[in-house]
């Protein structure tokens, strides 16, 4: 037998009560899933900021012109450039064509 120190009883393991426990658990998962909660709220504000900026882009880009994926269109001298750079492009009458771009 054992001595006790004060006369106090002392306070019940959760192991040996499994009501306080069940309890404990169950606030434990209330407190757990109203975090998680808040964070999706603030996630969801968070992504719907974004959307309204990423809107607000697009719209930029489809009164500038730029609507297609971000790419500026080429003007047709640039085009008519490209081409007479592909169909000379092996012949060795490039540099005469391009010297300024071939240093």
């Amino acid at each position: 037998m054992g001595t006790k120190m004060s006369d106090e009883e002392p306070e019940p393991m959760l192991e040996n009560n499994p009501k306080k426990q069940d309890e404990q658990n169950s606030s434990d998962l209330i407190l757990r899933a109203t975090q998680a909660a808040e964070r999706l709220e603030a996630g969801n504000k968070e992504l719907s900021r974004l959307i309204a900026i990423q809107q607000k882009i697009q719209i930029e880009n489809t009164l500038s012109g730029k609507a297609v994926a971000g790419h500026v269109s080429q003007t047709d001298e640039e085009k008519s450039i490209a081409s007479a750079k592909k169909l000379l492009e092996g012949t060795g009458l490039e540099d005469y064509a391009f010297p300024e771009e071939k240093k």
